[in-house]
């Protein structure tokens, strides 16, 4: 599904699939994670398995910035680590 800004932390928030502008979340089958992209730089991971959920934090652009803010809202409710 294309998401805009809005759609993109509901998808977040339900490990959905999505393609944005410049992000898109897929859930990779054989290794069992939600995955979050933006360009072709991996910002986050959840396991829906352990409910364990990573966030890349490292400074990019202003829009990979605009997606970790999303993110972070997205899982505001889970205790969120680094990713490596």
């Amino acid at each position: 599904m294309y998401a805009n800004y809005q759609d993109i932390t509901k998808a977040i928030r339900n490990l959905d699939n999505f393609t944005g502008n410049s992000s898109r979340g897929v859930f990779d089958m054989e290794a069992g994670e939600y995955r979050v992209y933006s360009y072709r730089t991996l910002i986050a991971v959840a396991n829906p398995r352990t409910g364990g959920v990573a966030l890349n934090a490292r400074k990019y652009s202003q829009t990979t910035s605009r997606l970790q803010n999303i993110i972070r809202r997205a899982w505001a409710d889970l205790t969120i680590s680094e990713l490596n």
